[in-house]
């Protein structure tokens, strides 16, 4: 009788540590990293074309030309070749920079290859980029459709951001 109740307290305490070793449920996504998951799928694939410049307040955008011009439409500044180009956003993490009819002073290539990614850090979802010069440059989320994106960066010694919009093309 007591081997069998031995057996029994065994058993159940096997049981209760075979349960508890269960695999806990999954937490849930938090909202920037459902947005960053969506923002991931939208893009991948696709080309985009910028179309709009700005900020959101006046700033001297060119700093270094003695002449504070205090402006939030920046769209005079985006280089024509820029204007041109088709961003093409691999799903393998490779941008393809297609350069089309106008090409970047000095590089002719018909095609420049940098690298893409879309995280979450604490201030929300981000997307790792290019600048102007196509050296790597982050960017924080502002919206996405199905048309397009709108990202920003922080404009430096201020509190303005400045937004770039790429168009789904």
């Amino acid at each position: 009788m007591k081997s069998s109740y031995l057996a029994l307290v065994i058993l159940v305490t096997l049981g209760l540590f075979a349960v508890s070793c269960q695999k806990e449920t999954e937490r849930p996504v938090s909202p920037d990293t459902k947005k960053a998951n969506e923002f991931r799928a939208f893009v991948q694939n696709k080309g985009f074309v910028v179309t709009s410049y700005y900020a959101d307040k006046p700033i001297d955008y060119v700093k270094n030309d003695g002449i504070e011009t205090m402006e939030t439409d920046l769209n005079k500044y985006i280089y024509n070749h820029i204007k041109d180009d088709k961003n093409e956003l691999l799903e393998n993490g490779q941008l393809l920079i297609h350069q089309n009819t106008v090409k970047a002073p000095g590089n002719d290539s018909v095609t420049l290859t940098r690298n893409w990614s879309i995280g979450v850090n604490s201030r929300g979802v981000y997307i790792n980029f290019v600048d102007y010069d196509y050296l790597p440059r982050q960017y924080k989320l502002a919206e996405f459709t199905d048309k397009y994106f709108l990202v920003y960066v922080d404009w430096s010694g201020t509190d303005a951001k400045v937004y770039s919009k790429f168009e789904l093309k």
